[in-house]
């Protein structure tokens, strides 16, 4: 299924079009927390066994973030450079969000 958003789709209406698609067609749904506002995201459930990752976009904030899938249990990832956080310097570059690495 090719969701599309159009200008009078919202992505959260879209996202819950997707959800619904996958329900009515049996799929588990399972959901996990978004990193960046807290909301609940439901997403469709990995086949026992497998575990999926993947770059994901909240339909709640519209914040982008890795969502890594196990089974029936997920969980979001916020990604380490974001937006205006993120000051242009490849080289030692700060981010204010970014878990700080001590080598």
């Amino acid at each position: 299924m090719t969701v599309i958003i159009t200008t009078t789709t919202s992505l959260k209406q879209a996202h819950q079009d997707y959800i619904a698609h996958l329900r009515a067609r049996g799929n588990e749904i399972t959901n996990y927390e978004c990193p960046d506002c807290g909301g609940v995201i439901e997403t469709q459930a990995a086949p026992d066994g497998e575990s999926w990752g993947m770059l994901s976009t909240c339909p709640l904030c519209a914040g982008l973030h890795m969502q890594f899938t196990n089974g029936s249990s997920a969980h979001g990832v916020a990604l380490p450079i974001r937006g205006n956080d993120y000051d242009g310097n490849l080289e030692g570059g700060t981010n204010v969000n970014a878990p700080q690495c001590n080598p």
